[in-house]
């Protein structure tokens, strides 16, 4: 298994909505992205985007192919750890997300989101977060 530390940030209370983990993997793409997905999955009820159409799942993945074949190892991992065949066209592998689902929509986001990143001001070259 390539999981090196899968720890808390801070103790977890039950009435915490955020449970930080500080989580360290190595091995292949692959590897990692099974077991970050495992962890996704496990932890954090974490499920797959459904692809509005198949049409969308291959053009990904032809485009991962040519463009970012680490990416696309990664999300092979993915697909193994929810049980799916590697040329999947149902779910999309590329985005572990939750909580963040339209139930009417079939697990499908019905807003645009990005991803943040705050870092401790100690960590900052200018020492600002």
């Amino acid at each position: 298994m390539a999981i090196l530390k899968n720890d808390p940030v801070f103790p977890f209370k039950d009435e915490d909505y955020c449970k930080a983990r500080h989580i360290i993997v190595e091995g292949s793409r692959e590897e990692i992205g099974y077991d970050l997905a495992t962890i996704a999955r496990e932890e954090y009820g974490a499920k797959l985007r459904l692809y509005r159409d198949p049409v969308y799942a291959e053009a990904k993945r032809d485009y991962l192919e040519r463009n970012w074949p680490e990416r696309l190892a990664e999300a092979k991992g993915v697909l193994r750890a929810f049980d799916l065949a590697e040329d999947d066209n149902t779910f999309d592998p590329s985005n572990l997300m939750y909580d963040l689902y339209g139930e009417g929509e079939g697990g499908r986001v019905n807003f645009g989101a990005c991803t943040g990143l705050v870092l401790p001001h100690e960590k900052t070259d200018t020492g600002a977060p």
